[in-house]
């Protein structure tokens, strides 16, 4: 069993430890077409945070990636509160949503073949007695989605309006023709002006393409204008903006004139032009278009300078944002069959970097049961696809961690162990046992390799506090570390948590006799040594002799031949080097 580090919690007068399993690799990654069609490129890549990638090239939904064999040995009694999966990706290289076809007015437009296209139409209008509506638009015959509305003016004087509509890649590949048809609420129309622009971008989102808007009205005659609030952008992203005001400008333009407005913030000017309604020349209204690439993520906040008088305007601006990489599903695996609930958030975008992005976490099982058994299995694992419309989708690492709650039979009020002279000891006390076997003492150096040092009844089952001691006789000088085992007569079993000791002892050898009349000493080492040899010198530090003494064996060393005096004996006890001091006397002293 592995064990990792555990915390004490007191649980409706229970102790209950919260261990953490992992997290743990896959020793296995591969590729599984039950869903997508697209296969993911070298999947055994994934077993570890290596920059080594499974990878997808093509724009489509991809197979599943499994990631199985994660090595768990988690042994009971335990709990399993929740799972975490951890998956290191990215999106390598996406292109940045770009200008296909140019602005142009009118009701055609043109497409040219591209990738995540967005088609995007502008309708201006000015109309008297009240704000004309458009309900629909239709391109090639196939429908496009309102993006925005804003008006100006009122409901019985005159007004503009702008309206934005969309049309994204899997509707203009089913359009017929070339065509742009609105259609009109029921209204009066009087003195009606009406302008159209369109523009095609590629490298759209599909699924959420619009990433923040704002639109302003204003009946005043300040000049410059600017939109009410900033709206958001995105790196690699396209900021759109667009004005219209019901004047003509000063000196007066014809209708088709332009250079009626200017905007600031370097957007790129695309249409930009004054129209009149031919029946009643005094009619008419100016708008422009814009369009700006996000080179950073911020926001935006454009304002319009009108060469004239202002009467009124309505503006707005918003961010269509990339084609992203994002999660399609991603699920557990019992025994390799995908089980509980999708993790995936599909609106997401995969990170640009390596980064972990985790799903699930300590406490949630994934809306499915789990044992031992299934994740011990070789089969438990993770799946992700992904739905890949930009750049190259690239998974480096999965890794899943699994939490546990182990509950002691017994209420365990206290383990610890204490440093002595010359051993470790070893105390706990019970609250109350149930079925309680017996207790093993357990000593690591490592970490993973424990040593049972002893064993001692427990009392079966009691609702009174019992206190217990066991020493370790013979233990590790430096750092070690000990927990409790604790054994139902059934033979189940669970740990303690883990707690450090620091043992220093002096482990000075025997000698004796000292002082000795004839300068001959018995030396013997009472715990393991790692150097076997032992050295004299005299008090000047001359080295008078070396010996080698066997493990655990008395040795006589001898310096009849050297005068009288204090001697040093040097050697090693447990990689600490200990210094004795012996002496030699006269017998008539």
């Amino acid at each position: 069993m592995k064990y990792f580090n555990a915390i004490v919690l007191t649980v409706f007068g229970s102790v209950r430890l919260l261990g953490q399993f992992g997290p743990l690799s896959p020793s296995s990654g591969t590729n599984n077409s039950e869903t997508g069609t697209i296969a993911w490129n070298t999947p055994e890549n994934i077993t570890a945070s290596d920059n080594a990638y499974a990878s997808v090239s093509t724009s489509a939904n991809t197979n599943y990636l499994f990631g199985t064999n994660f090595g768990f040995t988690i042994t009971g009694p335990v709990n399993i509160d929740g799972i975490q999966v951890e998956i290191e990706k990215k999106e390598l290289s996406p292109n940045a949503v770009g200008i296909l076809n140019d602005w142009s007015n009118g009701l055609t437009k043109t497409i040219s073949s591209g990738t995540n296209r967005c088609l995007i139409v502008v309708a201006a209008i000015e109309n008297g007695n009240s704000i004309r509506d458009i309900t629909s638009i239709k391109y090639g015959g196939m429908a496009m989605t309102q993006v925005l509305e804003i008006s100006s003016g009122n409901t019985t004087g005159f007004s503009d309006k702008l309206e934005v509509w969309m049309l994204l890649e899997s509707d203009i590949s089913s359009a017929v023709g070339t065509i742009i048809a609105p259609t009109y609420a029921a209204g009066t129309v009087l003195e009606d002006v009406e302008f159209y622009a369109s523009i095609v971008f590629q490298d759209v989102d599909q699924t959420s393409p619009v990433y923040s808007s704002q639109t302003t009205a204003s009946n005043t005659s300040t000049n410059p204008h600017q939109l009410s609030a900033p709206f958001n952008t995105l790196l690699n992203g396209m900021s759109v903006a667009g004005v219209i005001c019901g004047n003509n400008t000063t000196p007066n333009s014809t209708s088709g004139g332009t250079n009626t407005y200017s905007i600031n913030s370097t957007f790129l000017e695309g249409e930009d032009i004054y129209l009149s309604n031919a029946s009643a020349t005094t009619s008419g209204c100016s708008i422009e278009t814009s369009t700006k690439a996000c080179t950073v993520s911020g926001t935006e906040q454009p304002s319009f300078t009108f060469a004239g008088t202002v009467n009124r305007a309505a503006m707005f601006g918003f961010t269509l944002q990339r084609a992203r990489g994002l999660d399609n599903s991603v699920y557990l695996l019992k025994a390799n069959v995908l089980v509980g609930d999708n993790k995936a958030p599909t609106a997401t975008s995969w990170p640009t970097s390596d980064t972990y992005v985790s799903y699930g976490n300590s406490t949630d099982l994934w809306g499915t049961t789990w044992t031992l058994s299934d994740i011990n299995n070789t089969n438990f694992g993770a799946a992700l696809s992904a739905s890949k419309h930009n750049g190259n989708l690239q998974v480096d690492h999965f890794r899943i961690t699994v939490y546990t709650t182990s509950t002691l039979p017994i209420e365990l009020l206290e383990f610890n162990a204490v440093p002595s002279e010359n051993q470790v000891n070893t105390q706990w006390v019970t609250a109350t046992e149930q079925n309680n076997n017996y207790f093993e003492v357990e000593r690591t150096t490592d970490g993973f390799t424990f040593k049972t040092i002893g064993l001692i009844n427990g009392f079966g089952n009691s609702s009174s506090p019992h206190s217990y001691e066991m020493a370790d006789t013979t233990p590790v000088v430096g750092v070690a570390y000990y927990r409790l085992k604790q054994v139902d007569f059934n033979g189940e079993y669970s740990y303690s948590p883990i707690v450090t000791v620091t043992f220093n002892k002096k482990a000075e050898a025997t000698i004796y006799p000292n002082p000795s009349l004839d300068g001959v000493f018995t030396f013997l080492q009472e715990t393991q040594y790692t150097n076997n040899e032992v050295a004299i010198f005299s008090t000047d530090l001359k080295l008078i002799k070396k010996i080698i003494v066997a493990p655990g064996e008395k040795a006589i060393i001898s310096i009849a031949d050297q005068p009288e005096g204090i001697y040093f004996l040097i050697y090693e006890e447990n990689g600490i080097r200990q210094v004795s001091k012996v002496q030699k006397i006269s017998r008539d002293k």
